[in-house]
């Protein structure tokens, strides 16, 4: 998957579901980060990286962008079926 198609299929997905880790959500809690800041990385953001992942899904993607608040946000993210699994931000 080439970061087009990743980002396509983000957008699409993540308006479905967004599943996060536990490492997630605690990084989140400490970064003040919500689930629409995803959201609106994956809308507006640039996917920087995809990989192969067969630990966590098809594919594993950086993605770059701004927060809701404006803040730079980096998030990591696999793409398994259906669901987008965040798995870390910073």
């Amino acid at each position: 998957m080439n970061k087009d198609e990743a980002k396509d299929v983000l957008k699409t997905y993540s308006k479905i579901n967004i599943d996060l880790t536990r490492h997630c959500r605690d990084r989140m809690f400490e970064r003040d980060v919500t689930v629409e800041d995803l959201r609106y990385v994956i809308e507006w953001g640039e996917v920087v990286e995809v990989e192969e992942s067969p630990e966590f899904g098809d594919c594993k993607c950086k993605i770059r962008g701004t927060d809701i608040d404006g803040d730079e946000l980096v998030f990591i993210a696999a793409i398994s079926e259906d669901i987008v699994l965040c798995i870390t931000v910073f």
